[in-house]
């Protein structure tokens, strides 16, 4: 988990402050679509958890 932090900060120091307007409508598109993607992950996580508390 700790390299992610640090991954991700110097992901959005890079974007952002170096690549100027394009890096922030990057990083932009990457919230839209994990934000999109999420319905999905969530039923996901439903039918997984279903299928372990089944097996029980």
């Amino acid at each position: 988990m700790g390299l992610c932090y640090a991954l991700a900060s110097s992901l959005l120091g890079l974007l952002c402050t170096t690549w100027g307007t394009p890096g922030w409508l990057l990083m932009g598109g990457v919230f839209v679509a994990s934000d999109l993607t999420m319905p999905y992950v969530i039923q996901w996580a439903g039918r997984s958890r279903e299928l372990a508390d089944n097996a029980d």
